[in-house]
């Protein structure tokens, strides 16, 4: 396992699924062998802690965060730290998530006595892609396909919903008996996995049929990955 002294923000395989990347809150980027749990290096996403709310590339190169000062996400160069773009945003922003190719940022919101939503951004343009909406509490949980074409949420109000990115048309909707805590899909975009509180399950993605349970226990996970051959399934 990796170990941190800050909470992990993120956590996500790297393309060819030999290495795993996760950022804490203190803007700390390791990087480990999948298999072994050997750390390969480490390095500071940001020039110091920002947010609660973070998401890293899949090849470690940008990292996003909300700025609850400005209401702006912010996408930076984690090697020069320069600013590439700025998205707004109305209310709170509880979760963020890149498409593995690097173009196009979700971001999860919600504002008080207010429904959730999650919104798509194209990251070079800056325009926005998609608006999601069907949510009656904060969106706090965000996650792509590997292929990119489909999104998946997971609000507080304990549903799942997953659409096709580029339609906005709603594939699946399931609800769990707790409050989501995470979401992923699987590469090919058939298994959806969900953390809620006290259990990890996975779902066909199409109908949200449940295949499988795992307790929690007495750890909370808000952080969940597939590995890109959809074999393992990585927590935090």
């Amino acid at each position: 396992p990796m170990h941190f002294d800050a909470a992990v923000r993120d956590l996500v395989f790297a393309a060819d699924g030999t290495t795993l990347l996760a950022v804490d809150q203190s803007g700390l980027l390791k990087q480990c062998d999948a298999a072994t749990g050997k750390e390969l290096s480490k390095r500071a996403a940001f020039e110091k802690a920002i947010t609660r709310t973070l998401a890293i590339s899949s090849d470690g190169k940008m990292a996003a965060y909300a700025d609850v000062a400005t209401n702006k996400i912010v996408v930076r160069d984690t090697v020069t730290n320069k600013e590439l773009h700025t998205f707004p945003f109305e209310g709170f922003a509880y979760a963020l998530a890149f498409a593995p190719d690097g173009a196009t940022l979700a971001c999860g919101t919600g504002q008080l006595q207010k429904a959730g939503q999650a919104t798509l951004w194209n990251i070079a343009t800056g325009k926005e892609l998609q608006r999601f909406q069907g949510f009656s509490h904060h969106v706090i949980g965000l996650a792509f396909s590997a292929d990119g074409k489909r999104v998946a949420a997971g609000s507080k109000d304990r549903s799942v919903q997953v659409w096709d990115a580029a339609t906005g048309v709603r594939l699946c909707r399931l609800e769990r008996p707790e409050q989501v805590k995470s979401v992923a899909l699987s590469r090919d975009g058939k298994l959806l996995a969900v953390a809620a509180v006290g259990t990890v399950s996975i779902h066909q993605a199409t109908d949200g049929k449940e295949l499988l349970v795992f307790p929690t226990y007495s750890h909370s996970v808000v952080n969940l990955a597939f590995s890109p051959d959809g074999k393992r399934l990585a927590s935090a």
